[in-house]
């Protein structure tokens, strides 16, 4: 795994056929290539900020890439275009979202790209899913634990709590899945030097 980087990513749809416009963006991620992939489960959660909007399907992914941040924001904004997405004003209804979550411990703040997300911390359709992932990873912006966060969340926003989407959920939650990601990735960190710098120019 030399030379890759562990990322997450968020996915979200609130029109069209959802289930399977995840399907779609999980099967385009993970042949990008995303090493030793993995899916959590789906949650159904409300607009964000009380939009009225139809109700969204998120879900988080996760992998090793050696894309650099710059070259997996233009992947993933090729899948969208692909699925069928037009841009057109913020915080629109979309067929597909696809955000750039965590990419290692990088912090990054540019024009197209903010790392880790920066409304990370405000989304519970983000949080929940994370903290089943990774509950104890840290976020390099807060130092708080995806667990400490989302408990965080919890008590402070009002919010509605994302609900599991239990029809195709159990898909992604196999107990094999789970403890093979874990070693995968246990394995990766013990041979990667922890007093590792980015070089954010070497990475756009």
């Amino acid at each position: 795994m030399n030379n890759q980087f562990e990322v997450f990513l968020g996915l979200g749809s609130n029109i069209g056929d959802r289930v399977n416009l995840l399907k779609a963006a999980r099967q385009s991620l993970e042949n990008l290539p995303l090493a030793h992939f993995r899916a959590s489960a789906i949650y159904e959660s409300e607009p964000y900020q009380g939009a009225r909007q139809p109700p969204y399907l998120n879900q988080v992914v996760g992998g090793w890439t050696q894309l650099s941040p710059s070259k997996l924001l233009n992947a993933c904004h090729i899948i969208e275009k692909n699925l069928g997405r037009i841009r057109k004003k913020r915080w629109e209804s979309r067929l597909i979202d696809i955000d750039i979550l965590f990419y290692e411990n990088l912090v990054l703040n540019t024009e197209q790209l903010s790392i880790p997300h920066l409304d990370l911390v405000n989304r519970g359709f983000v949080l929940l899913p994370l903290a089943e992932m990774i509950p104890k990873q840290i976020d390099p912006r807060t130092n708080q634990s995806i667990e400490t966060l989302l408990d965080h969340w919890k008590y402070h926003s009002s919010e509605p709590t994302p609900v599991l989407f239990n029809n195709i959920s159990k898909v992604e939650k196999s107990e094999k899945a789970v403890i093979e990601y874990q070693e995968n990735r246990n394995l990766y960190h013990q041979q990667a030097d922890q007093k590792f710098r980015f070089d954010v120019k070497t990475l756009k």
